[in-house]
């Protein structure tokens, strides 16, 4: 951004060059007159009035009493343009708190004479009246001699009046007990008619003009905010511009305000102003941070929130003789906040961040201004309010690149939507390329959950299946086995054995088709306490062991339910006796709260590692498949126990 540089520099030349301060010299006030017998006011224009002004202390002298004497122990001189505080009278050092009666006589060229004259009064802390020659010409509010009787009002004037006998005498009473500081300390000006009144205007005019275009810069840039809340610096840049027109507005080297409503009141709109002027530096900072977040910090800013708020509760709630005390010490923590801010910019400059150039030089030179009416508001320098200048030239820059960033941000969206525009073209083919391509995956999908659909129908219909087959299998070894060792010793019990068997074949091929039935029909008729009993009986019947057994009314179960409970008491009786040569079993189904415990207890030998087969495996997934438990506990010596545990609440199938 360096090639800014020049633009800046002529632009900034171009301002301070209507800033010109003239080199001519004003006739000066010395011990209270003023000898102007040899200025040309139609060529010279105005004079200030500043010098030696006769000044009586707690005193409204009578207006038409000379002062041509020297000064008395009763009147001495005070310089104005300058504040009564810290004078001293009679060896007493002044407050700003009091009343006085400030005189000065101006003598006129004789050529002057009967040519309407005008002076331009500013404000004067915080209340006057002014007499010419005797003569109650204006006032702005009442002075008093104590708080009660004086009216503060910021009125800046002006007043006309003719010259009599070549001069004229002014005499003003001024009071003050509301604010910090007291008297004179603006320069008055006085001059022809209408070069007072055409100096009026064009500051009238310079006021209104910056006044409004910091309103409209600023609520543009709120605007902008509002319709774009992810950038948060023309949030800031907005309410700074504001704050600044606000306190431009109320004191303003022609206060609009007074202009527009004369008799506003005093304290709202002093207090307006000192929270337009403890604020305005926190939005500062907050509007650096937004621009440049890594390079200032966040706690610079907190601390300034801080500050804020502190000094402006004490506008809010202390009286304006208290306030206006505490702004003192605030200059010096807005002093040491602009000369931190000062050394961010020229960091952030040497960092070579975004507009660090541009943004660097124009707020410097606005922080130096804003240094500069510090000092004379405080009357340590005496050039005179240049913010106006600073404000005008950072706030032409900042919305200039605001308007750069945002005109980015516009082309960038543009581009984006020729970029989408060319997608859409394109759309309708690719979107038929990936249509193909899903349909070839769904058809795949619906293949492959065809297969393990079928592949664990065929495991549920072959664990089924090897359960009913092991189990009568199982119960005809026995019996064929009981009818070897008889057919020599007792062969009509032998051939009852063989018998038993081919009814045992004949049961096992009912229940092998009753089985296929059931998974065909998928129907829930299937009485699952007449099955469990039956199958008990039975397997007594043809094997000679022994079943004890306990089976309560049952709730409503599923029928994945009812087949698992009930293959599992077959696979648990063939395991029993084929593996574990039981002899007896006690088998229990328990309700307990909201489960269901299928428990089958053995006699049998037991092992140390139980191998799960395919029928323990086929039942432990159907258990998982229903949100069941099995488990399967055994020693050698002590039998086995298996038991399932069932949620009463699960119907699946």
């Amino acid at each position: 951004m360096r090639a800014w540089a020049f633009p800046l520099l002529a632009l900034l030349t171009l301002l301070l060059s209507g800033c010109t301060i003239r080199s001519i010299s004003f006739p000066a006030a010395i011990n209270g007159h003023i000898d102007a017998t040899d200025w040309n006011f139609p060529a010279n224009g105005p004079i200030e009035l500043n010098g030696e002004w006769n000044f009586r202390w707690k005193q409204f002298s009578n207006s038409n009493e000379s002062y041509s004497s020297p000064a008395t122990d009763q009147t001495s001189t005070i310089m104005v343009p300058s504040i009564w505080n810290g004078k001293k009278v009679n060896g007493v050092t002044l407050s700003g708190k009091g009343y006085a009666t400030y005189t000065v006589t101006v003598h006129f060229n004789p050529t002057e004479k009967n040519k309407l004259k005008a002076l331009y009064i500013p404000t004067i802390f915080t209340a006057y009246r002014l007499y010419i020659n005797g003569e109650a010409i204006a006032s702005a509010g009442t002075p008093g001699k104590n708080s009660q009787e004086m009216i503060p009002q910021s009125l800046p004037q002006v007043v006309y009046f003719y010259p009599r006998n070549n001069k004229a005498t002014l005499t003003f009473h001024v009071s003050n007990f509301m604010h910090k500081k007291g008297g004179i300390w603006k320069v008055i000006l006085l001059g022809n008619d209408h070069q007072i009144t055409a100096l009026q205007e064009r500051k009238l005019i310079l006021d209104t003009a910056l006044a409004s275009c910091l309103f409209i810069a600023g609520s543009s840039h709120l605007l902008l905010y509002a319709l774009r809340r992810k950038s948060t610096y023309p949030l800031y840049f907005g309410l700074f511009c504001i704050l600044i027109g606000a306190r431009s507005v109320i004191s303003g080297r022609d206060s609009l305000l007074a202009k527009l409503w004369p008799d506003f009141n005093w304290n709202l709109a002093l207090q307006i102003e000192y929270l337009a002027f403890y604020n305005a530096p926190l939005v500062f900072a907050m509007f650096l941070h937004s621009m440049y977040p890594a390079d200032v910090p966040r706690s610079f800013v907190r601390v300034l929130q801080i500050l804020a708020l502190i000094f402006s509760l004490i506008t809010l709630v202390t009286p304006a003789p208290i306030y206006t005390e505490a702004i003192q010490l605030y200059y010096v923590i807005m002093l040491t906040s602009i000369a931190y801010m000062l050394f961010l910019l020229i960091r952030i400059f040497l960092r070579k961040r975004e507009f660090s150039f541009l943004n660097a030089s124009v707020a410097i030179f606005f922080l130096l201004t804003s240094i500069n009416d510090i000092l004379y508001y405080n009357q340590i320098i005496m050039i005179g309010n240049l913010t106006p200048l600073g404000l005008f030239l950072f706030v032409s820059v900042q919305s200039f690149i605001i308007s750069v960033k945002f005109s980015r941000t516009f082309t960038e969206a543009e581009q984006m939507s020729d970029q989408l525009k060319e997608l859409n073209n394109t759309l309708e083919e690719k979107v038929r390329e990936r249509t193909q391509k899903l349909e070839y995956s769904l058809r795949e999908m619906a293949q492959a959950r065809f297969e393990v659909s079928a592949l664990a129908e065929r495991n549920r219909i072959a664990g089924e299946i090897h359960d009913i087959v092991g189990h009568t299998l199982t119960t005809i070894i026995v019996q064929i086995e009981a009818g070897k060792r008889l057919v020599d010793k007792n062969l009509p019990l032998a051939l009852n054995k063989l018998d038993l068997s081919q009814e045992l074949v004949r049961n096992g091929l009912n229940e092998i088709r009753r089985t296929v039935h059931m998974i065909k029909e998928d129907t829930m008729n299937f009485d699952l306490t007449t099955g469990l009993k039956k199958l008990i009986h039975m397997t007594e019947k043809h094997t000679g062991i022994r079943i004890e057994y306990d089976i309560p009314t049952l709730p409503e179960l599923s029928l994945a339910q009812k087949k698992l409970l009930y293959h599992a008491l077959q696979e648990g009786l063939t395991n029993g006796i084929r593996h574990g040569k039981s002899t007896q079993f006690h088998f229990v189904l328990q309700k307990k709260d909201a489960s269901l415990s299928f428990i089958l207890q053995d006699n049998g030998t037991g092992c140390t590692n139980l191998l799960h087969g395919f029928g323990l495996q086929t039942m432990e997934e159907r258990a998982r498949e229903i949100n069941g438990r099995m488990v399967i506990a055994t020693q050698p010596g002590k039998g086995c126990r298996l038991t399932i545990t069932l949620p009463l609440d699960t119907q699946q199938e």
